[in-house]
């Protein structure tokens, strides 16, 4: 198990020096299946940002297709998902354990496809779900992502979208986003700018979440309103992908255009101080043989802004807002 290898690793390194094993009480199981889904993923050291999502991806592509279909689960008697899915009499219990391994993986933002799973396994797919007129704000959000938003009416296509953000519903979200962005009747309303945001947020790479941001941006200065939230989120994400050029330009710009506007101080001196720039009283970090970096005007910290006025759910806490939070 991989408390034992940790155990025998301390062991090597530690030696005598190490007191004897103390006594362990259990006062709580996880299962296994959640462990491994939820479990903290390490890239290789020096791996570059740009290369982070699609590591990430694959690693829960092959925690999903190889490594859970051959772990015994105790929800099937002790059988692997492969082994159930081999019985027909057990084809239930195998559909319901991938039923709730989609639940709990269903805020991840990773796309993930259990269709190809139960095809892999050889058990029946989901299809595509006709919704009704209204019913979509009363659907579980597992049967939510499956809707064909294509055949919605603009209301309900709004209220599946409001649901599946408020939720963090990636998957119905994507869907959502993508056909609100793909209808005209959507033109001039505010949920076409959160769809854009909505899906830089969830892209995959830096230029899909780049060209969703330049929409949100343009969309922003066709109706006379200030692009400072698009900007601020770009500075994210730029200094999230290590893009130190493009970042400084973007200060710079944010600095001599908005920072005169409400929320745009406050919110740039936060980003500063997750990436270390400022320290936490908003005075500058001097580094050994550089002197400080031009940044702007002390305040008190805050929550990233986000287009519409509201702060992001994802800089929760003071992070700074990045692809894949």
């Amino acid at each position: 198990s991989d408390a034992a290898q940790f155990k025998a690793s301390l062991r090597e390194i530690g030696g005598d020096t190490l007191e004897q094993e103390p006594i362990e009480t259990i006062v709580g199981k996880s299962p296994a299946s959640h462990q491994l889904v939820s479990r903290r993923w390490l890239p290789p050291r020096g791996t570059p940002r740009e290369q982070l999502d699609p590591l990430l991806a694959q690693d829960q592509h092959d925690a999903l297709h190889k490594r859970w279909p051959d772990l015994h689960l105790g929800v099937l008697g002790g059988r692997s998902l492969r082994q159930a899915a081999a019985d027909p009499a057990v084809h239930a219990q195998a559909l319901a354990a991938i039923l709730v391994m989609e639940q709990w993986t269903s805020r991840v933002m990773v796309p993930i496809n259990f269709n190809e799973l139960r095809a892999e396994l050889g058990l029946p797919i989901l299809g595509p779900i006709e919704a009704a007129p209204d019913e979509v704000s009363t659907l579980p959000l597992l049967r939510l992502s499956r809707v064909a938003v294509e055949k919605l009416s603009d209301e309900d296509l709004a209220t599946a979208f409001n649901r599946a953000a408020l939720y963090h519903a990636w998957d119905a979200l994507r869907k959502a986003a993508q056909a609100i962005i793909e209808r005209p009747s959507f033109n001039g309303r505010h949920e076409r700018p959160e769809a854009h945001r909505m899906l830089a947020q969830a892209a995959t790479s830096l230029g899909e979440a780049l060209s969703h941001l330049e929409s949100g941006r343009q969309l922003a200065l066709q109706a006379g309103q200030s692009c400072a939230a698009w900007d601020i989120i770009e500075l994210s994400f730029r200094f999230a992908h290590n893009d130190v050029n493009e970042a400084m330009r973007l200060m710079q710009h944010i600095e001599s255009r908005h920072i005169e506007e409400p929320g745009v101080a406050q919110t740039l001196t936060q980003i500063l101080i997750e990436v270390g720039l400022l320290n936490p009283d908003g005075s500058p970090v001097t580094r050994q043989g550089r002197p400080p970096t031009s940044v702007a005007p002390t305040a008190e910290p805050s929550k990233l802004w986000t287009p519409g006025g509201e702060t992001s759910g994802s800089a929760g806490g003071g992070k700074l807002w990045t692809p894949g939070a």
